[in-house]
């Protein structure tokens, strides 16, 4: 139900904004596959669940997540 609505207000704002020009009658089915892979890829990713703290974003506040970058590797090559 929510990737319905998401992809819905995907191809809303796609529509709205011109992300592609549409030339041909096999072009709407085109865009319309477009819009749902973008609205389950970029569902997938806020609601990932990686991290409790920034959810996946990688970033809180413009910053780099604390909680789940990666570890600090020295010259040697080990994680420290």
């Amino acid at each position: 139900m929510l990737l319905r609505i998401w992809t819905g207000e995907v191809a809303r704002k796609g529509f709205a904004r011109m992300w592609m020009i549409i030339k041909a009658k096999w072009g709407m089915k085109a865009v319309y596959a477009m819009y749902a892979e973008v609205a389950r890829v970029s569902l997938a990713y806020w609601l990932g669940g990686e991290c409790n703290v920034c959810n996946g974003k990688k970033t809180i506040e413009r910053r780099t997540c604390t909680h789940c970058r990666a570890p600090a590797v020295s010259r040697s090559g080990a994680a420290q």
